[in-house]
């Protein structure tokens, strides 16, 4: 299953190689680093491999089908769980579209959710409001958190109040 993981990442590359962060970087940089993360903290690997695809269907022209033929159902699910609802959020208002999703997905969609926060926390683009918004939100977490979730939460909170 190891190759899965690797076809994840080469997929992200793939997927989104002429996509720039506003930093100027290439974004799959940051897919990358998240799936990093996260592999550091679960050996899961349809959960690694989520973690690279995570913003996949957000921010390419990638189908829901085209994730199955490749990886799975469970990875797919991952991703379609982390993908934003647009109409949601006109909806309900960004924060709070948020702050319902933090508390009903699945634990590994907060995983990796928490991972891609810090990872946006430490990019050289990200805004004041961005950090803000964050420890608002992780302050509003209202669910059983497991180990991981803690050290992340940790460590967000080292990136805003330092």
């Amino acid at each position: 299953m190891v190759e899965m993981i690797e076809l994840s990442k080469i997929f992200c590359k793939d997927k989104k190689y002429n996509i720039k962060r506003r930093n100027k970087e290439p974004y799959y940089e940051h897919c990358i680093r998240v799936g990093n993360l996260v592999s550091e903290l679960t050996k899961d690997e349809d959960v690694i491999a989520a973690a690279y695809l995570h913003d996949i269907l957000e921010h390419t022209d990638t189908t829901e089908k085209e994730l199955t033929d490749a990886f799975n159902d469970k990875v797919t699910d991952l991703v379609k769980e982390l993908t934003s609802d647009r109409e949601m959020i006109k909806i309900k208002g960004k924060f709070e579209y948020l702050v319902e999703k933090f508390n009903i997905v699945t634990n590994d969609s907060l995983l990796i959710k928490l991972c891609d926060r810090y990872d946006n926390l430490t990019d050289s683009g990200s805004k004041p409001s961005y950090s803000m918004e964050t420890l608002k939100l992780i302050k509003k977490i209202d669910r059983k958190l497991n180990k991981s979730h803690k050290k992340m939460i940790e460590l967000i909170n080292s990136v805003i109040i330092n």
